[in-house]
């Protein structure tokens, strides 16, 4: 700044030359004075400069007091005011840090209306959570098959829950398509042994995909006894509220046998109302997609429409107001 003019214009005022004399005068006021009265009012040039309405300050160097322009009075000088620039100087701080709007509750404390959502656990297949795999062209790390963590439909619903309840859960998703496909042959201790120690306060169970369609009353029977324990197993620790939601691809016979575990063990089914039979909510109609498998898992938009049904549900469980 040394030697140069700094220029606080307000946007309609125009700015004299900010050129000091050279005689160490500041125009008919005779020579700076650090505090003396110059036009009733005493000022010393200063890099916070604060300025009244309808006037325009023009800061010459330090060595230099103030010679301020205002329509109204254009011999006036304004006093500076240092806080009025720190207070601006910290609105724009925090814009620039990006503080969040949503605030930092503890997730012990977070509460969607009724229900406690400190901890959440997400049980599902590769729509919730599939790992890279480079040799079908998947390279993602989150819900098959949305372009982005964010877009998938457990992130989608998340950002949802935490606006709701003004923070952030604790959060636990888990693959769990090897019980889908050994149904009564899992051990439900030993293979939940990390999400049971994790005692959620909210399990959404996305289950059913990878299951072979029940054909005979052994294997309805078998389904059904699976998911039955399944819930009973979640239900057991901490008495979490649970959402079951049937298959993104319908079949009949599963999402029946999933609705009557669902309600056997008193949890909320979600319907999701055969959302796999729109071919507009696969990823292949979005992006070219090499691998059939892949195509035909939820794009963006389907992963959207996914969280706004369980969604809807869990706003109505909660009684959370329209």
């Amino acid at each position: 700044m040394s030697g140069e003019a700094m220029l606080w214009p307000q946007p309609w005022s125009p700015v004299l030359p900010a050129t000091p004399p050279q005689d160490g005068t500041v125009g008919e006021h005779g020579p700076p004075k650090k505090h003396g009265p110059v036009g009733g009012r005493g000022v010393t040039a200063d890099p916070f400069l604060g300025y009244d309405s309808g006037s325009c300050c023009v800061l010459w160097p330090l060595s230099q007091p103030v010679r301020p322009f205002s329509w109204s009075n254009p011999m006036r000088e304004v006093r500076p005011r240092p806080w009025l620039l720190v207070a601006w100087g910290l609105v724009w701080a925090g814009l620039a840090l990006g503080v969040d709007r949503v605030s930092a509750r503890a997730p012990s404390d977070l509460k969607l209306g009724r229900l406690r959502v400190g901890k959440i656990l997400f049980l599902g297949n590769s729509i919730t959570l599939h790992g890279p795999k480079p040799d079908i062209g998947w390279t993602g790390n989150w819900g098959m098959a949305a372009s982005t963590r964010e877009k998938d439909f457990v992130h989608r619903l998340l950002a949802r829950i935490s606006q709701a309840a003004g923070g952030n859960p604790e959060v636990k998703i888990r693959n769990l398509a090897d019980f889908e496909r050994r149904l009564l042959d899992f051990d439900l201790a030993e293979g939940l042994k990390d999400e049971l120690k994790f005692t959620p306060d909210l399990v959404i169970v996305a289950l059913g995909e990878n299951a072979p369609s029940p054909k005979t009353d052994a294997e309805r029977d078998n389904f059904s006894r699976a998911f039955d324990q399944l819930l009973a197993r979640l239900s057991a620790r901490g008495q979490p509220t649970i959402l079951v939601r049937d298959s993104f691809w319908p079949d009949a016979e599963k999402d029946t046998l999933i609705k009557q575990s669902a309600q056997r063990a008193q949890a909320v089914f979600v319907d999701l109302e055969q959302l796999g039979a729109d071919p507009t909510l696969a990823a292949k109609s979005e992006r070219e997609i090499e691998h059939a498998g892949v195509a035909a898992h939820p794009g963006d938009t389907g992963m959207e429409v996914i969280a706004d049904v369980i969604w809807g549900k869990l706003r109505q469980t909660a009684r959370l107001p329209e």
